[in-house]
């Protein structure tokens, strides 16, 4: 949970929503217990549980990551910068 700030002068953020945005997010902050401001700092500082789609979206980068760090760990590492990459992509392109 985030804890309140007992600045006087803390800094502002403000964004325009439309009015069904608006209510929308008090309808969901409502449903959690939090006010407008603590729900959307929670979201926005991931502060809260990731959704389904999330979790699903960070499983497929793991799965594909994971091949490629275990090449790294083994020392399969390309040993080129990316001046060379770019270099060999050009002459691929001029092709």
């Amino acid at each position: 949970m985030i804890k309140p700030i007992e600045e006087t002068d803390m800094p502002r953020i403000s964004i325009d929503v439309t009015s069904e945005q608006h209510e929308r997010l008090k309808a969901l902050a409502a449903r959690r217990g939090q006010s407008l401001d603590d729900y959307v700092l929670a979201r926005s500082l991931d502060d809260q549980p990731l959704t389904e789609d999330e979790a699903a979206a960070l499983r497929e980068l793991k799965e594909y990551l994971e091949p490629r760090v275990r090449e790294a760990e083994d020392g399969n590492l390309v040993r080129i910068d990316f001046k060379d990459i770019a270099t060999e992509a050009r002459k691929r392109l001029a092709r």
